[in-house]
Parts: C-alpha cells; sequence; structure tokens
C-alpha cells in the first residue's frame, strides 16, 4: 500500500540529506489503491461509497477520471479521519495485471459492533481491495494458561553467587536483543506458558536520558522490580517525577500513562512481569507528564480495578517468617509461609492494590543483629545458610521468582519436575540472576547464603 501526504509544505524540505528528517505541514494523509481501467475505478469508488460510508472529496480529471479521492468521516460536520486515493492503472484485469498491482488490504477500525452484535464481516472491493473491520478498542486476550516448571540462568554463577556461571541445568538465557527507547531485553519464561505470561530481565547500559514517549499497555497485571542503578520516571496522576532504586518497585495499572525519564547508578537493569504476554502499548501524544504535583496528586485513582504503587526498599516493613506452627499459636509470620530458619519478608503492597489478582514479596537472610536462626541468640550464626520452605499456592496462574543477591540450592517436588521441558533435578543450585517458574508447586530454598535476596510474583497474591 502506497502512502501519498497531501498538503502545503512550509519551508525548506531537508529529506535530500540522509539522516535528516523532512517536516511539511501535513493536513491529510492518503492511501492510494490501484484500480486496473476505467470500469473498476468507477465502479471501487461506489463500493466505497455506498457500502463503506465515504464520501468523495475530489476527482481529476472531471471528464476521464484517473484518480478519485474518497474520505471517511466520524460525522458530517467533522474533518476527515482517513482518506483513499483511487488511482486508475493501465490493464485489462488479467493474471499479469494482478501480479503487478496485487489487492492491498485496507483496515477499519469501528467503535461499536453491527446490530447482530459482532464484528463485520470481510468485504472485497471491485478493485481486489480486501477491508476488514476490526475494533477500534479490542477486548484484552488473555491466553489460556499451559504451566511448565522453567530455570532460566543469568550466566553470572560465582559472579555475587558462588559456583560457576550457567551450572544450575537451566536455560542458559544471556541474549540479549534491543527493544523500545534503546533498551536490551533477556527473556525469563521463553515459553510465555502459553502466552499468558511475559517476564524480562531489561537494562540499560549508559547513564542519562531515555528517549521515550509519554505511553501505556492494554494489559491484566505489569509490575516493575528495579536490580541495579536507578530510573526516573513519570506516572499519571502520582505528582512529579521520581526515583526508582534498587530494590524498589512499582505497579503499572492498566491503562496508566507513564514515561521513562532518566537513567543511572552505572547501568540500569530491573525485572518486568506481564499479562497478557503478547500485548498492544499505545502512545498518548497528547497527554503531557507530569499532569499533577505533590498536592493534587490522586494516589488511590483506580485504573480498571487496581491502583498504582511505588514500594521503596529504604522504607520497606521486614519481619520473620516464621514455623507454621508458631503461626498456629498466634505469631504473624506471614500468611502462606511455612517453615523458616534466619529468613524474613517483606510485602510491596501489590495484593492489597490489585484486590489479590497478584502479589510481590522479598524474601532476604536475616541482616547481622537480627533474629538469628531458629534456637540461636539475636546476632549469633549469623554467617551460616539460612533456609526457606514455601507451601503451594493454590489455583496458581503464576509463581515465579527471581534472584536479586546471594545463592541458594532450590528444592522442588516431583510434581514440578514432571513439568519441566528439559531435564531437571529434585535440587539445583541458584545464583544471582537465575529465575525460575514453578507450577503453583511448594518449593524450598536450602543453603541460603548470607547475602541472599529473592523476589517471588504471584498470580493470585499469597494471603
Amino acid at each position: 500500500v502506497c502512502v501519498c501526504v497531501c498538503g502545503v509544505v512550509r519551508g525548506q524540505l531537508t529529506g535530500g540529506v540522509p539522516g535528516t528528517l523532512c517536516r511539511p505541514s501535513c493536513t491529510m494523509a492518503e492511501v492510494v489503491l490501484p484500480c486496473v481501467g476505467a470500469e473498476v475505478l468507477a465502479e471501487t469508488a461506489d463500493f466505497f461509497k455506498a457500502r463503506l460510508g465515504f464520501r468523495a472529496d475530489y476527482v481529476i480529471p472531471a471528464d476521464d477520471p484517473e484518480c478519485v479521492g474518497l474520505s471517511l468521516q466520524q460525522d458530517a460536520c467533522e474533518r476527515p479521519v482517513f482518506r483513499v486515493r483511487l488511482q486508475r492503472v493501465a490493464g485489462d484485469g488479467d493474471a499479469g495485471d494482478v501480479k503487478q498491482h496485487p489487492p492491498p488490504e485496507l483496515r477499519l477500525l469501528v467503535a461499536q459492533k453491527d446490530d447482530s452484535g459482532s464484528i463485520p464481516p470481510p468485504l472485497t472491493a471491485p478493485n481486489g481491495t480486501r477491508v476488514v473491520f476490526a475494533p477500534a478498542q479490542p477486548p484484552l486476550d488473555i491466553p489460556a494458561l499451559q504451566p511448565e516448571t522453567l530455570l532460566v540462568s543469568g550466566g553470572r554463577g560465582g559472579d555475587g553467587g558462588g559456583g560457576s556461571g550457567g551450572d544450575n541445568g537451566g536455560d542458559a538465557s544471556d541474549v540479549w536483543v534491543m527493544g523500545r527507547a534503546g533498551m536490551l531485553y533477556r527473556d525469563l519464561i521463553p515459553s510465555r506458558l502459553g502466552g499468558r505470561f511475559i517476564a524480562s530481565h531489561i537494562k540499560i547500559p549508559g547513564d542519562g536520558p531515555v528517549p521515550d514517549n509519554v505511553h501505556f499497555h492494554q494489559i491484566r497485571f505489569q509490575m516493575i522490580f528495579c536490580v541495579r542503578g536507578w530510573v526516573r520516571l513519570l506516572y499519571e496522576d502520582q505528582g512529579p517525577e521520581f526515583l526508582l532504586r534498587a530494590g524498589d518497585c512499582v505497579l503499572q495499572p492498566p491503562l496508566i500513562r507513564h514515561r521513562v525519564v532518566e537513567s543511572g547508578g552505572g547501568g540500569l537493569e530491573v525485572v518486568e512481569l506481564a499479562c497478557p504476554a503478547s500485548h498492544t502499548t499505545f502512545f498518548d501524544h497528547g497527554l503531557e507528564l507530569p499532569n499533577t504535583d505533590n498536592a493534587t496528586a490522586k494516589a488511590d485513582r483506580d485504573f480498571s480495578g487496581q491502583t498504582f504503587v511505588r514500594h521503596q526498599d529504604c522504607s520497606a516493613v521486614w519481619q520473620p517468617v516464621l514455623a507454621e506452627a508458631d503461626k498456629a499459636g498466634g505469631g504473624d509470620g506471614g500468611a502462606g509461609t511455612s517453615s523458616i530458619d534466619g529468613m524474613e519478608w517483606c510485602s510491596t503492597g501489590i495484593a492489597s492494590a490489585t484486590r489479590g489478582l497478584a502479589g510481590a514479596r522479598v524474601y532476604r537472610a536475616a541482616p547481622l543483629g537480627d533474629a538469628g536462626p531458629q534456637g540461636t541468640d539475636p546476632g549469633t550464626d549469623n554467617q551460616q545458610p539460612r533456609r526457606l520452605a514455601l507451601p503451594a499456592l493454590n489455583n496458581a496462574d503464576l509463581l515465579f521468582a527471581f534472584v536479586l543477591q546471594g545463592s541458594a540450592t532450590l528444592c522442588v517436588s516431583e510434581t514440578a519436575l514432571e513439568l519441566a521441558p528439559t531435564a531437571m533435578t529434585p535440587s539445583t543450585p541458584l545464583h544471582q540472576d537465575d529465575s525460575f517458574v514453578l507450577p503453583g508447586t511448594p518449593y524450598t530454598l536450602e543453603n541460603c547464603s548470607p547475602n541472599f535476596r529473592l523476589l517471588e510474583v504471584t498470580l493470585p497474591g499469597r494471603t
């Protein structure tokens, strides 16, 4: 399909110089559709007017038309929102003409369905143009879950965690691909669990401004956790820009407008999770951020049943995760957890903000001076390995974990091993930047190093 830009050009164009930008003052864009012969041109013009609701804007020349311009309008008083230019070309419609001028496809977005409650079926114009109707705001498609047990190696091994890179038997995922706004992406869920989830390790190698635009995502769930460095962000109705530092995270509710402003700290790295895996990112050219200040920010604004969350590691409330018996006796070691030795956890607030749809927690080895392993005094034996055992997550859509720091040994059940696409042992060493996905089955982390930290994201959230 050829696009013809019409309008008055103001100033001198620079299009002849490689790498420069033409900046005409455009009033309309036209899609040029070829029509083989005068008869097909006339029939196609009638088709666009009678069947699709276009109106004729011009004809050149009037006595023997070679092209006809037609536009589609929202109503009789508004400017056209789309224009086609039917261009007559030589030929008699045989196979050679079709090969030389293959019929294009025109996709028209409709705000409402027809009287039958469905999108109209495709049409074919006399010139061969296939007209496809699609909803202007398509519903969010959540693919069916295909559960798997996945272990993805970050390739660091002993770099920050002990051992050698890639020695845990997981799928090596040290391939980085260029994505939006110059960001590098590493895939953490290669199978996408049937298209239901995507998890990415994202980094921006250099420091400085990020060439990003105000945008938003059509999603069910999305969160970003800062692993290293820092990033300056702007969010709709959330006040001025702020810094997301290592250990911080945000919940991005559906359709919230936002923009990445700047990254720093010697190289930004974040982990991003979203549902579904394939979703649409829209750009909003009409909204300038920030659109509120601290006084007018709307922290409790509802975005499709969720509220924005900014969790800061510096103000996190850490609490020991107690054994099941301790909880039964009235202790509050974090519901949904059991059997702990020298470990603690904090909530990010995502479970509350999503009304239980999702949850995110950070687990860590209790620091020096805090409660030591069970049966010891605070501050003693803090260098010995810790242990964390987490129970099954009922009706799990997702159980994802990412090693933020340190090392441990992952122990999983036979049920989890049965869903592993490649050979996997019941006990697997984990290192910094390794990640795993389990089908909601229980797991234990043995021999957690004193600097161990783990991000766990679940749908639904642990209660």
